[in-house]
């Protein structure tokens, strides 16, 4: 069973859905219409986008710096080689024992991001 993933935050990207920034293809995790959003699951940790039949794994960078709050999300054709996904009832959450952060839940702000 796939899910499509709603943001849960207030204007302007309530009701915005997850999907890569190209759709269908390797690129940045942005948000968009329901009508582009993206179909997911997770396996293993891995949260999987299914591109047409191919799948795209959600690849959070690399913190830079202990002061870096929010980091990046991209969809890769290689599965991430750090961090694990779940869904927490309504909630996308992520997390890495080497990064602190106050929750795990997966927020927005503009785009898709983990903060």
């Amino acid at each position: 069973m796939t899910a499509q993933l709603r943001n849960p935050q207030e204007e302007p990207n309530f009701h915005k859905y997850l999907r890569s920034e190209v759709i269908n293809t390797a690129s940045e995790a942005v948000l968009g219409d329901p009508s582009t959003a993206g179909q997911f699951i997770i396996t293993d940790g891995q949260l999987i986008q299914n591109a047409n039949g191919i799948p795209l794994y959600a690849v959070v960078e690399d913190r830079a710096n202990s002061t870096v709050v929010k980091l990046k999300m991209d969809w890769s054709t290689t599965p991430a080689t750090s961090g694990t996904f779940v869904f927490s009832g309504d909630t996308l959450e992520w997390s890495n024992p080497a990064i602190t952060r106050p929750q795990n839940n997966v927020s927005t702000v503009e785009g898709y991001g983990v903060k």
